[in-house]
């Protein structure tokens, strides 16, 4: 599906959610996916093993953690999975919800983790939910703690050289390679 902000959304299949895919048809999707698209993000459930794999071809492997022990103690299992496949340069924390009261640092994570954390989201509750509310992507708009650190984490994957202003639209740098050109 192509949205207005000019990021072209793939949602899985019923078949995926029940285990049910192919995977050299998936791995097929992400290679096609990686010609055609300037950046391909993939949000792949922690469990399933084939999912993993079709990591192959990314040249960052974000673990998505918060500040609650429990998820903790899964993403140091799946990062320590991940590290038996991919170099460790390749692996790093994004920390999701981050509350600079909590009992729990970002050295405490790190450390519980064993990985390095890339980029670290606030807690904006009120924020995230009034987007989900308006059917909004938080990353549309520029106002806010929330929609800054989004911003920044694009222009820092996707390199110095984006401007704020192709960071504006929801993730600009996912659009189409074609869609230059046109």
């Amino acid at each position: 599906m192509h949205t207005t902000s000019g990021l072209d959304l793939l949602a899985s299949s019923s078949r995926a959610m029940s285990g049910q895919l192919d995977p050299q048809r998936f791995r097929t999707l992400i290679d096609v996916s990686v010609r055609y698209y300037r950046a391909v993000v993939l949000d792949v459930p922690r469990a399933d093993p084939f999912a993993l794999e079709a990591l192959d071809a990314a040249s960052s492997i974000f673990v998505v953690v918060n500040q609650e022990l429990p998820t903790l103690g899964s993403a140091y299992r799946i990062v320590t999975r991940l590290r038996q496949k991919y170099e460790s340069d390749r692996i790093a924390l994004l920390v999701n919800r981050f509350d600079r009261h909590s009992d729990i640092s970002i050295n405490d994570i790190e450390k519980a983790v064993n990985a390095k954390t890339k980029h670290v989201f606030p807690s904006e509750y009120k924020s995230a939910l009034a987007a989900a509310n308006h059917g909004q992507p938080v990353a549309r708009t520029t106002e806010g703690r929330l929609a800054a650190s989004f911003h920044e984490f694009v222009r820092s994957i996707a390199g110095a050289t984006k401007s704020p202003d192709e960071t504006k639209r929801l993730f600009g740098w996912l659009t189409p390679r074609r869609s230059q050109a046109e």
